[in-house]
């Protein structure tokens, strides 16, 4: 069966998917966040007039938490948080005032770890972690004086192991391991490789 805008898709370039723990398949384009029913499309979009909807259109990743949430990162609009329950979106932007806001606005991946935490890859702000119990994120950097930081600013990808440990995967800084007990990074080759 072929599903494009035809069928209620928003566009037919789609750059993630997701199917959430009630059935429902989640798709992102970079126009417009669409939920799939096996029926047809519910389609949201950012409206400049509605601060509960979409932040951006260009979707980078959706994940899903333990409680059913649904968590969207975007493209130029940061992170969005999706209540099922009342059907709208709660945005976290960057705010250059404020550390404790997320380090860019430009998302790339998402990981959710057992604690519940999101991880946020950006496109050149780093790494992010995101305590939804404080809503507050915490910020990683690349330090070209700590070779326990990121390498690279460029987060392209993040993931959850099977042992709740998160792998971070950079353009040009190769591969990460986040160390829990001390807050640092292993590194494993890219631009400042170190002996194994």
């Amino acid at each position: 069966k072929h599903l494009d805008i035809n069928a209620g898709l928003s566009q037919n370039h789609i750059m993630r998917i997701l199917q959430d723990s009630r059935g429902f398949m989640w798709i992102g384009t970079r126009d417009g966040l669409n939920r799939y029913d096996g029926y047809s499309f519910t389609v949201y979009k950012h409206d400049p007039n509605n601060s509960q909807s979409l932040s951006h259109n260009f979707i980078s990743d959706i994940k899903e938490d333990s409680k059913g949430n649904i968590w969207i990162a975007t493209r130029s609009g940061g992170l969005n948080h999706f209540d099922p329950q009342y059907g709208s979106f709660t945005r976290f932007n960057s705010n250059a005032a404020s550390l404790n806001s997320l380090s860019s606005d430009l998302l790339t991946s998402l990981a959710i770890d057992a604690a519940g935490n999101v991880w946020i890859g950006t496109d050149g702000g780093g790494l992010n972690r995101f305590d939804p119990v404080n809503k507050k994120f915490t910020r990683y950097a690349a330090n070209s004086k700590d070779n326990n930081s990121l390498a690279d600013n460029y987060v392209r990808c993040v993931y959850i192991d099977k042992q709740d440990n998160l792998w971070v995967g950079t353009f040009g800084g190769g591969l990460h391991r986040y160390n829990k007990s001390s807050n640092d990074f292993t590194r494993f080759g890219g631009k400042d490789k170190i002996a194994a």
